[in-house]
């Protein structure tokens, strides 16, 4: 096999890169039930990459969705995850585990037609949800037992930090910069 050429690797931050790449696709529905109703919930991972998961709507917890998620994509320590919102401020707002998802949804999501249905491809039929750690480590280098989640945790801060989500005084500024392009 020969090397890729410069021109077709990848180039530029992994969060934005990722997020190009075609979203994997996960099922959750209860196909029990012959009425049961499916619904899109996109879950954003922290690299960028997408998630699509199929949920039954009137039962589908937050807690559900992040553990297959992070399954999926082979993501260790699950406690140091939460799954967030995001608010009309661009704020990310943490969801509970047992959080169920219509009550987080739009309005319509969960008592409109199913995602199969062909005139059902509107923005209500699916919403977006975030991946993020719920708390800052105290010690950077001693709080991760896998190295892809201090990774994760540079991708975090990384996308932050150009997304001005952070709120610093130059001196912060300056030492998370430090930090973050060692």
């Amino acid at each position: 096999m020969s090397p890729v050429p410069a021109t077709k690797r990848c180039v530029g931050p992994e969060f934005f890169v990722m997020s190009e790449k075609s979203p994997i696709t996960l099922d959750m529905t209860v196909h029990s039930r012959r009425d049961s109703i499916s619904k899109r919930v996109t879950v954003v991972m922290i690299s960028g990459q997408r998630i699509v998961v199929h949920v039954t709507p009137s039962s589908a917890t937050a807690g559900e969705v992040l553990e297959r998620s992070l399954q999926a994509l082979d993501i260790k320590e699950s406690s140091l995850f939460t799954l967030s919102t995001m608010n009309g401020l661009e704020e990310y707002l943490p969801l509970s585990t047992d959080t169920k998802l219509s009550k987080v949804a739009p309005s319509g999501w969960k008592d409109s037609t199913s995602f199969n249905d062909a005139r059902c491809q509107s923005s209500s039929d699916s919403f977006a949800l975030y991946l993020r750690f719920k708390f800052f480590p105290e010690d950077i280098d001693t709080s991760f037992k896998d190295p892809n989640n201090k990774h994760q945790f540079y991708l975090q801060c990384r996308r932050d930090f150009v997304q001005s989500q952070f709120r610093l005084s130059v001196n912060q500024a300056l030492v998370l910069l430090q930090w973050l392009f060692k």
